[in-house]
């Protein structure tokens, strides 16, 4: 039997490495989508690919596919990791500058970064066994346990990003798709900073537990990296 193929966005750092590196561990053939140039993935030898990407432009998302329909004809799992967090956590709206781009910014690459990459990797989706889809969300796009008095850029991008989820159920569950989104927990990285709970490899090891796990069709599947339950 063929390996199964994933697709990874975010994959320069961090969580997005980790994903990789675990997949490949896994036995999985992984295209990482790297934002940076100098991406190195020789550790993983080569069961991993770099693929430049950058999911703010469908241009580039565009190119992504084509590269990786040149190594392989179907996907199993799009996992869409690449994310930024902008806001300073306690700036509220009072001081909030809403012509600065920040707030836009973060929709381009939370919200829409993982439609335009879904979108257009759907062929190669379809034509895979599993039909995965995995969304990195965030305890902070939940309106049901929501908490904060700032940070709206991140939280707004996050829990517009989980409708999607659900209008994307809606329409791709009736094809066999699977679709969850996780909460890979307050991790060490370039946004949860250097004093948080968890390391990238602790978290990655959970994302991909329960992500790829028989989800319901029907619905989505929205938890945190240890399998409990996050409110929408």
């Amino acid at each position: 039997m063929s390996a199964p193929t994933a697709f990874v966005t975010g994959a320069d750092r961090g969580l997005g490495r980790a994903l990789v590196q675990q997949l490949a561990a896994q036995g999985w053939r992984v295209f990482a989508g790297t934002f940076s140039p100098d991406t190195d993935y020789a550790d993983c030898g080569e069961a991993v690919t770099a693929v430049p990407l950058d999911v703010r432009s469908l241009a580039s998302v565009k190119a992504a596919v084509a590269a990786t329909a040149a190594h392989t004809t179907s996907l199993d799992l799009l996992l869409n990791n690449a994310g930024i967090h902008l806001d300073d956590q306690d700036q509220v709206l009072d001081d909030v500058d809403l012509e600065d781009g920040t707030i836009q910014a973060q929709f381009e690459t939370n919200t829409l970064g993982p439609l335009r990459c879904i979108q257009q990797f759907l062929p190669l989706l379809r034509a895979g066994e599993t039909k995965r889809i995995i969304n990195i969300s965030s305890e902070a796009g939940s309106i049901g346990q929501s908490w904060r008095v700032g940070a709206l850029g991140y939280c707004m991008s996050k829990a517009a990003l989980n409708m999607q989820g659900t209008i994307l159920v809606n329409h791709l569950g009736r094809e066999g798709f699977r679709i969850a989104h996780i909460h890979p927990g307050w991790l060490v990285s370039k946004i949860g900073g250097p004093h948080a709970d968890i390391t990238a490899d602790v978290a990655a090891r959970g994302v991909l537990e329960w992500g790829l796990q028989d989800h319901p069709t029907d619905r989505l599947t929205y938890v945190d990296y240890q399998g409990k339950p996050q409110l929408f």
